[in-house]
C-alpha cells in the first residue's frame, strides 16, 4: 500500500512539474520563463481578436490587401539560445492589385510573429517580398471606433512599418520609395475573398 501511494505521489509531482503555465501576454515579459518549455505566452485577453480577418486599403486603380490570422501555441525553440516556450501569434499575407488585377500576392509560409502589450496595438515582423527578404517591424493599431464593437464592417486599422532603412539592401533609383507596399495607412476591414 505504501509503494502504491509513494508511485501516485510520483506522478502527481512529475506531471505538476511538467504541466504548462499559461501567462499573459500582456504581463511584463520578465516573468515569462522561456527556457524550460512549460510556459505558454497567451492571447489571453483576446487582443488579437479585433485585428483578425481580411484589410484593404485603396488609392485610385491601386489596392493593397492584408490576410491576417492568428496561430494558436506557436513553438519557439532554438536549443543553442536556450529557448524553448509556447506563444499565440499572427500571420499575415498580402496582395496587391492594380486596376482590379492581382499583381503580387505573398507566398504562404510557416512564418507567424506578433505580440501585444495593450489592446489595440501589435507589433510583429513583416517581409516585404518584393524588396528584400528582411523583416522590419510591423505596428497595427486599431482606430479607434465611433460604433458597436459587434459592426466588424466598420473597424480600422493604422499599418505602419518601421526600421527598414537598417535592413534594407535594396538599390534604390531617385524617388524610389523605401517600400513596395504602401506605409503609415489607414485600412479597411472587409469580408474578404
Amino acid at each position: 500500500m505504501k509503494n502504491i501511494l509513494y508511485t501516485l505521489l510520483f506522478f502527481l509531482l512529475s506531471a505538476e512539474s511538467y504541466s504548462q503555465t499559461e501567462v499573459d501576454m500582456a504581463a511584463d515579459a520578465t516573468n515569462h520563463d522561456i527556457k524550460s518549455g512549460t510556459q505558454y505566452i497567451k492571447d489571453i485577453n483576446n487582443y488579437f481578436g479585433p485585428f483578425l480577418g481580411d484589410w484593404r486599403y485603396v488609392d485610385g486603380n491601386k489596392e493593397f490587401r492584408l490576410h491576417i490570422t492568428k496561430v494558436s501555441k506557436t513553438h519557439i525553440y532554438f536549443p543553442a539560445f536556450n529557448i524553448n516556450y509556447y506563444t499565440d501569434e499572427l500571420k499575415i499575407r498580402y496582395e496587391k492589385y492594380e486596376s482590379g488585377l492581382l499583381i503580387f500576392s505573398s507566398p504562404e509560409t510557416d512564418f507567424s510573429s506578433g505580440i501585444t502589450k495593450e489592446e489595440g496595438i501589435v507589433d510583429m515582423t513583416f517581409i516585404d517580398y518584393e524588396r528584400t527578404s528582411a523583416e522590419p517591424q510591423l505596428t497595427l493599431t486599431l482606430v479607434p471606433q465611433t460604433v458597436q464593437p459587434h459592426q466588424l464592417e466598420n473597424r480600422k486599422i493604422l499599418f505602419k512599418l518601421d526600421g527598414f532603412e537598417i535592413w534594407n539592401k535594396h538599390v534604390y533609383q531617385p524617388g524610389e520609395s523605401l517600400f513596395s507596399v504602401p506605409n503609415n495607412i489607414e485600412m479597411t476591414w472587409y469580408p474578404g475573398p
